[in-house]
């Protein structure tokens, strides 16, 4: 027989056979074991005199860090998991025809512990059994729609704004305050006494003014701010002291 009259064997008796055996998700999502798919293709391979050796062709493994969740304040939890990515080979022949075609299969596995590379090679494997002999089950993943690989984010984005806008308020009200008890630099103490000394005003006119004398050192900030603009402002009209 020819790789494509076993194909087409196999796939024709395996209809209707395979039945999903993990656990579900969702509404349309309901996964299905490489034990159960080898249940239903081993009598047929034994019919057919065929075999199969899974050659690893390429792996690829990292550590990545992904969104997993809220904690209950509504911040973003982070965990580092495992991510291996196989690629496999599975050579298929008889016993006069060694290698009597070839399926591909990619799969990738995400573990927190050992068995991300397991995971995927699994998955690889299967894989390609279920698409090569095109064997039919109740799972189609374009039968779901994707979730948004952002949604996550953006929901503790969400829960964090007014968090943020409540936090940044407290620290603008927190560096006013601070800023009301600081006390004047030696700059503005300094341009004050050129100002006063400019327009001649007496110690009495500017204590009677601004409630303290222009050579106090106790002036805070923020009043050098005002005392400043208001003798600029007295300098601008001209008033005589």
């Amino acid at each position: 027989m020819t790789k494509g009259e076993i194909i087409n064997a196999i796939s024709e008796k395996a209809k209707g056979t395979l039945k999903p055996d993990l656990a579900t998700y969702g509404k349309n999502y309901r996964a299905i074991s490489e034990s159960a798919i080898l249940e239903v293709l081993n009598p047929l391979f034994k019919e057919y005199g065929l075999f199969y050796e899974v050659r690893v062709d390429n792996t690829d493994l990292r550590i990545e860090k992904i969104n997993s969740g809220l904690d209950q304040a509504g911040n973003l939890i982070q965990t580092l998991v495992f991510v291996a990515t196989v690629r496999v080979q599975l050579y298929f022949g008889t016993h006069d025809t060694p290698c009597l075609f070839i399926f591909d299969g990619v799969g990738m596995g995400i573990d927190s512990g050992d068995k991300a590379m397991g995971k995927a090679l699994t998955g690889a494997t299967k894989y390609a059994l279920l698409k090569g002999f095109r064997l039919q089950y109740s799972y189609d993943p374009d039968a779901e729609k994707s979730e948004d690989i952002n949604s996550i984010t953006k929901a503790a984005e969400t829960k964090e704004a007014p968090k943020k806008k409540k936090q940044e308020k407290e620290k603008t009200s927190t560096e006013a305050k601070a800023d009301k008890k600081a006390l004047a630099t030696e700059g503005q103490l300094s341009y004050i006494k050129g100002l006063v000394s400019r327009l001649s005003m007496a110690d009495e006119v500017f204590q009677s003014e601004f409630g303290c004398m222009p050579y106090d050192t106790n002036i805070t900030m923020s009043d050098a701010r005002k005392i400043i603009d208001r003798l600029k402002e007295i300098e601008e009209e001209g008033l005589p002291f």
